[in-house]
């Protein structure tokens, strides 16, 4: 495995201590080690309509030891000290593994967060599982995230999976044409195996995709396999991606496309709410530098 791919050399990791937090910061760490001179930013956020609520709201850890205040002002500081002490844990994490964790406590809306942040870094992780749990990040979906900033976005659905075979869905769009050369830069530059996976549907045209797909790994030289499968398109993208030992699935969010209205709505949330493997979510191209 070589470092050369640098698509993502600076990535924000959102932070609160909550479970699904670390276990987003543990995933960028498994990206940053395969990436040439990666840098990870962990971003605790301290949002204004925290401070007007009766008391503080902290996820469990038990290695923290912080009374909640009793007014605004005091929370303002319960926040901030707990802000601090989980970054210094994540700096400490990235100096066992040896990757750089820069960090910064933002207080401001999520929306305002985002739109700041984007124009600094190449990949956005954060954790969503889908378990309830006290947590200060509220439930942003990947693709709204992905929408808001323009960046690519990596979901961790379950635990973090170092990438060691991807999967890709595709559906033979000038985007998804995009998406796939990207999936192909990561594999070689990886060395890892390629799948492309097809889902055959009313409006795919499967055959015609899949040679399609076969002629674009021709041309860029790439060993990736092509399967086309027929089904529902998230069971199928999700059931395809397990069969084949893939450990993150690519997908790329499109508008005015086919692809965009099959992976809007049910079927979008329904592979978040339900692959085993980290979901690495592509903006339009257009909107992706």
């Amino acid at each position: 495995m070589t470092k050369l791919y640098k698509a993502f050399q600076e990535i924000l990791v959102l932070i609160d201590g909550s479970e699904d937090g670390w276990r987003a910061l543990r995933q960028s760490f498994l990206i940053a080690q395969k990436v040439d001179k990666a840098t990870i930013h962990a971003v605790y956020v301290i949002i204004p309509a925290l401070l007007r609520l009766p008391h503080a709201y902290l996820p469990q850890d038990e290695s923290f030891d912080i009374e909640p205040g009793p007014n605004a002002q005091t929370l303002r500081q319960t926040y901030l000290l707990w802000g601090k002490k989980v970054l210094e844990k994540a700096v400490r994490r990235g100096q066992e593994r040896g990757v750089p964790v820069r960090t910064e406590i933002i207080e401001s809306p999520w929306d305002h967060v985002l739109k700041e942040e984007a124009s600094r870094i190449d990949l956005i992780v954060f954790g969503d599982t889908g378990i309830t749990q006290k947590s200060l990040i509220p439930h942003l979906r990947g693709d709204a995230i992905c929408h808001k900033t323009g960046r690519p976005v990596l979901v961790v659905t379950t635990y973090p999976h170092d990438c060691t075979h991807l999967a890709v869905a595709y559906d033979g769009n000038i985007n998804a044409q995009e998406v796939l050369r990207r999936a192909v830069d990561m594999a070689r530059a990886w060395d890892i195996p390629l799948t492309v996976i097809i889902a055959d549907s009313p409006t795919v045209s499967g055959h015609e995709v899949a040679n399609e797909a076969k002629a674009f790994l021709a041309a860029h030289n790439s060993a990736g396999q092509v399967l086309l499968r027929r089904g529902p398109v998230a069971r199928t993208l999700i059931d395809t991606t397990n069969e084949v030992g893939a450990t993150c699935l690519l997908i790329g969010m499109y508008r005015h496309h086919r692809w965009h209205r099959i992976l809007t709505g049910s079927n979008f949330h329904e592979i978040l709410a339900h692959a085993d493997v980290p979901v690495l979510i592509i903006p339009p191209v257009k909107r992706y530098n």
